[in-house]
């Protein structure tokens, strides 16, 4: 053959740019498998979210119960009782 023939002449095959591009894709479509059909990365934040806040409101419940222990232990006897009766409505 000739030099010019052979210049001409196109390449069959696959390149190693190719067979990248394909790794690549491929990497990318289990990924995006993964993130359809696997679990949900956000179950576990929302799980520790309700945690968290179920702790916060233990505490706030706690420390109302002993403010109002507290309360109770400070009120002095004094005879009156106050039963929360509301005024009477003036017309």
């Amino acid at each position: 053959m000739t030099e010019e023939k052979q210049k001409e002449r196109p390449e069959y095959g696959t390149h190693w740019g190719d067979w990248g591009v394909i790794v690549i894709a491929f990497v990318f479509f289990m990924g995006f498998l993964g993130l359809m059909f696997g679990p949900s990365p956000l179950k576990g934040i929302e799980k520790f979210d309700a945690v968290a806040d179920k702790i916060k409101a233990d505490i706030i419940a706690k420390a109302e119960k002993e403010n109002r222990q507290k309360a109770i232990e400070a009120a002095e006897a004094t005879g009156v009782v106050d039963v929360g009766i509301a005024p009477p409505k003036k017309h």
